[in-house]
Parts: structure tokens; C-alpha cells; sequence
């Protein structure tokens, strides 16, 4: 758990901070290089088989939607936006799938809803109005 906390956490101040000397899609894309290196070579030396080539084809074509569609819009709005605001936004797609879902019959049950309330709610909560010194 502390691992996401860090890693998705810091995801949208990083992706602000490399924008700072990098175009949006070069980044993007040079950070989905470098991360799906690391998973293959960690699951190489685990002794895993290497991906078919019908995988290898599956996951370009969801990697290229990633980078041209939800992620590549974070990043490309991260150029004008501010990066908790980028965060609350990608925060919000639990909320909408769950309506979306409901919406076409299968309701989320009550405890789910407290789920997704109080995880929502961690990440819009109000920070104090900071201190004039």
C-alpha cells in the first residue's frame, strides 16, 4: 500500500516537474518505455516465457491508446493545469464507472459506495489556506 501511496501518488507532480524539459508526448512515452522495460526484465529474470507475438500486439495497441487517450490528455493538460487538480480529475474515474455502471442496471452495493466516497475523499480533501509570515 505505501508503495502506491509514493508511486501514483507522485505520478502527477512528476509528470509537471518533466514537462518542465520535455514535449508531452516524448515524455509520456519515454516514461511507458522505460517502466515496461523494467516489468520485462524483472519478469525475465523471474523465469517468466516471453510475451507471444499476439500479446506483444495487444499491448501496443492498449499502451498506444494509453498514451493517446487517458494518459497522454493528463499529460498534455498538465501543461496548463496544476497537478493536484490533474490528480482529483483521474481520481473521479472510480465515481463515474461506478454511475456509468448503475446507470445500465448494476448499482454499486452501500459498501462500496462508502469505499469510493472515502477514497474520493482522500484525495479532494481541503488543505488549510496557507500562513502570511
Amino acid at each position: 500500500m505505501l508503495g502506491v501511496y509514493i508511486l501514483w501518488g507522485s505520478t502527477y507532480l512528476a509528470i509537471r516537474i518533466a514537462l518542465e524539459g520535455l514535449p508531452p508526448f516524448l515524455m509520456a512515452g519515454t516514461r511507458f518505455l522505460v517502466a515496461g522495460s523494467v516489468l520485462f526484465v524483472a519478469l525475465w529474470l523471474r523465469g517468466a516465457p516471453a510475451p507471444s507475438a499476439r500479446q506483444w500486439r495487444n499491448a501496443a495497441l492498449v499502451g498506444g491508446l494509453l498514451l493517446l487517450g487517458g494518459n497522454g490528455g493528463v499529460v498534455v493538460a498538465e501543461q496548463w493545469v496544476a497537478s493536484g487538480l490533474a490528480a482529483l480529475g483521474v481520481a473521479t474515474v472510480a465515481l463515474w464507472s461506478a454511475l456509468f455502471a448503475g446507470l445500465w442496471g448494476q448499482w454499486r452495493r452501500r459498501m462500496e459506495w462508502v469505499g469510493l466516497a472515502i477514497g474520493f475523499g482522500g484525495c479532494a480533501r481541503r488543505r488549510p489556506p496557507a500562513t502570511r509570515r
